[in-house]
């Protein structure tokens, strides 16, 4: 009788732990899909893909985007708009 008030006291704990890890999960999904990360910057990325040592057309190949302010790093890593 022991193991079987054991056994679904066990039960109850996992599914209780679950649903929380669910909510935690949604609630973190939410937050960063919400793009409250602060001011933007923008940068100038590639529009497609391009080949090796290609001459670059600045209207067909290229495209500005804003990020994060916080990711600015990465404009190190482009050309300049």
């Amino acid at each position: 009788m022991q193991d079987t008030k054991a056994s679904r006291m066990f039960l109850v704990g996992a599914v209780v732990m679950g649903v929380l890890a669910t909510v935690l999960a949604f609630t973190f999904i939410d937050s960063a899909a919400s793009g409250q990360h602060g001011p933007q910057v923008q940068i100038m990325v590639a529009a497609r893909d391009l080949k090796a040592n290609a001459v670059l057309d600045v209207d067909r190949d290229l495209r500005v985007v804003e990020v994060p302010a916080q990711f600015s790093k990465l404009a190190g890593l482009t050309l300049d708009a």
